[in-house]
């Protein structure tokens, strides 16, 4: 006979409850089962995911089918065997005597992690001896991975229920139970992620300030007592400091952490002691914090600490550029991925991208077979006409695309860019796209020789076009990866079906609108965003991007100042004037202060852009000097290496005594030499174009 404290606690449950429904259906099937289908139950989760909710939930169901309970919290237990048979005593007694009228009773216990000390008793004396009648249903912080690891016998007589956070729709459906407005929402469903604590302690915040819209920074308490929640025990500074740098980043490995850590001593124990927490996750590249905990303890460190908050992300972002320049190709995705995770602090940009890209949808090259369900994708998101283009350049240009799978191998969207080059054939299709970004280029940003523009003319998920998802983000990346590694682009192009709705992250990103290069077919209009690489180049976008990263506060958006500092882009004979001119006042700073490469891309992008006078010139220096390095080993080229070394880098008086220092004569050392510039003004210009690696 239940109390009626009891019955209006049941009834308030059932009025908030919302989802689980599979492992509510699971316990049904078990409960009208002849006998138990397995003698141990465990729910496993992080902190705060309702495992303690589910069981009372389960109780409650025991109850309405007449079968006895003892439900137990082992957090006011001993840790002694007596103690747990005193509180299992009585269902065993009822069981016996069958006073209940049932043949099966159950016993549910709560936070099972707290008898770790008599587990070992628990596991090989009593549970075996239990009467077959008899359910334990456990909860637990820690999955028997953890708990009975190399137990083979217990793990198949164990039926698991990993507890995950609820669907967007049934947090948005829980939210709305508890009165919360759907215009409220957006920014409590932001920070939970269905994580049903932290969904209650928000939705408890947002009702009693109702004029204010909610965010962690303006709920510093609610921020605590879910950091509460999931840390209740850190054992010291640098435990702390190692969880806060998993917090910053999207996935931590123990190389990364040792970069992020003030004393990187010891990062693979405290790898390990992050690898053991209950809402932490291994992952194929590295340990990934539960959503929640992430909001919860970034919210906490940019609350407590902002320098920190900012100085573990200039380390993981200076990291992550390293290994972007030094590392190989095949990480730079994975890399691109990591370095915009560390953007979604800012509040203009977050709605736009999904952050929790986990894997599910990974990019691919073009199959046999994928043809025509890219087409159906174009003829169904942008007509006939489109998907006839887009066949057309999957002919001309088949390297030009990614595709985005699922796990089953089935294409979920792509990306089709185009390469524009300063010469060759022109379009061989007639496309409006193309046409309007080759007209805008001979108009207004001239291809040099050597340099080629990138035109990402298709990109759209199979469902929801150019809608924001993950197919969505991953073009981006994509895009992102092009810009980084395309040898000798000079301009980029972006068209989108909406404009307007992409215009913040556009921005962001350092694009700007291009009407000149809007185009339409069959009557869909597409506006274009571009970004000229020679006025900022990929080493300079990185900081400029770096630059926004963190913002604590919501702000309106405003479009990005595009007053870019001077960077010159000259013609290849300006260019290869500027390098004779260099050579000549190659020991001479004062001549060297007006030489034009101090403001080109070549010089700018190593030096950066706010480098002094005399930085630029030491950067230009270097330049030269490492380009004729390479000659000076070099057999075939070592006579070009001394002909420039005695004429401008350790200069004799005149040119005859230079080629009396080689044992030359004068014309072999002028063949020489004019060889040797030459060579040297390409070289630079392949740096200057990005068509080769310094």
């Amino acid at each position: 006979m239940t109390s009626i404290w009891q019955d209006r606690l049941a009834a308030v449950w059932q009025q908030e409850w919302v989802g689980r429904t599979t492992e509510l259906a699971l316990f049904q099937e078990a409960l009208t089962a002849p006998a138990w289908p397995f003698p141990v139950w465990m729910v496993t989760g992080p902190p705060g995911i309702g495992k303690t909710a589910l069981l009372q939930r389960y109780a409650w169901l025991c109850r309405e089918a007449g079968i006895p309970t003892v439900e137990v919290d082992a957090r006011t237990l001993d840790a002694q065997p007596i103690a747990f048979l005193q509180a299992l005593q009585p269902l065993l007694s009822e069981a016996q005597n069958g006073s209940s009228g049932s043949s099966r009773a159950v016993f549910l216990l709560d936070h099972y992690e707290q008898l770790m000390p008599i587990d070992l008793w628990l596991r090989n004396t009593l549970f075996p001896q239990l009467p077959q009648s008899l359910l334990l249903l456990l909860a637990s912080r820690d999955p028997p991975s953890r708990i009975w690891p190399g137990d083979p016998g217990w793990s198949s007589l164990i039926f698991l229920i990993r507890l995950g956070s609820l669907s967007r729709e049934e947090a948005s459906d829980y939210l709305e139970r508890r009165g919360i407005p759907k215009e409220w929402q957006p920014p409590i469903l932001e920070f939970a992620h269905g994580h049903p604590l932290a969904l209650r302690l928000t939705a408890d915040w947002a009702l009693q300030h109702p004029d204010q819209p909610f965010h962690p920074m303006a709920a510093p308490e609610v921020v605590q007592m879910l950091r509460e929640r999931f840390c209740p025990h850190i054992p010291g500074p640098t435990h702390q400091a190692a969880l806060e740098a998993c917090a910053v980043v999207r996935a931590l490995t123990e190389d990364l952490l040792s970069d992020m850590l003030d004393s990187p001593e010891g990062a693979r124990e405290l790898f390990a002691w992050l690898q053991g927490l209950p809402f932490v996750e291994s992952r194929p590249h590295g340990l990934v914090l539960d959503d929640a905990a992430r909001e919860v303890l970034g919210a906490d460190l940019c609350w407590r600490n902002p320098d920190r908050f900012i100085g573990l992300h200039q380390r993981a972002r200076s990291a992550y550029i390293h290994r972007l320049r030094h590392g190989p190709r095949a990480w730079q995705s994975h890399l691109l991925l990591d370095c915009l995770y560390l953007h979604r602090s800012n509040p203009g940009l977050r709605p736009f991208l999904r952050w929790e890209t986990t894997g599910s949808i990974w990019p691919d090259r073009l199959r046999e077979g994928d043809l025509p369900q890219l087409m159906a994708m174009v003829e169904r998101h942008e007509g006939q006409a489109s998907a006839a283009l887009a066949a057309g350049w999957l002919k001309h240009q088949p390297q030009g695309v990614t595709v985005f799978r699922a796990s089953d191998g089935e294409a979920q969207g792509f990306l089709l860019w185009i390469t524009i080059y300063s010469t060759g054939p022109e379009d061989p299709l007639g496309d409006p796209a193309t046409q309007a970004a080759r007209a805008y280029l001979e108009q207004e940003a001239p291809l040099r020789p050597g340099e080629r523009a990138m035109l990402f003319r298709f990109w759209m998920a199979r469902e929801t076009y150019q809608a924001v998802s993950e197919v969505q983000t991953l073009c981006f990346v994509c895009a992102a990866q092009h810009h980084l590694s395309t040898p000798g682009l000079a301009f980029s192009f972006f068209p989108c079906a909406d404009p307007e709705f992409w215009e913040p992250v556009f921005a962001y990103m350092g694009m700007k609108r291009i009407p000149a290069a809007d185009f339409e077919v069959e009557g869909h209009r597409y506006g274009a965003y571009g970004h000229d690489w020679r006025l900022m180049p990929a080493g300079i976008w990185l900081g400029w991007m770096a630059e926004q990263e963190v913002i604590f506060e919501p702000r309106p958006f405003s479009p990005a100042n595009w007053d870019t500092p001077y960077i010159r882009v000259l013609s290849r004979s300006e260019f290869d004037e500027a390098v004779r001119e260099a050579l000549r006042g190659f020991g001479r700073p004062e001549i060297l202060q007006a030489n034009p490469l101090l403001h080109t891309r070549l010089v700018l992008d190593r030096a950066g852009l706010d480098a002094s006078l005399n930085d630029r010139i030491m950067v230009l220096q270097e330049l030269l000097e490492k380009a004729l390095a390479a000659w000076e080993k070099a057999p075939r080229d070592r006579k070009l290496y001394e002909a420039l070394r005695v004429t401008y880098m350790h200069p004799a008086p005149t040119q005859e005594q230079a080629a009396e220092r080689l044992d030359l004569p004068f014309s072999t050392y002028r063949r020489h030499l004019k060889h040797g510039i030459a060579r040297l003004c390409q070289r630079l210009w392949e740096w200057e174009i990005g068509s080769a690696s310094v």
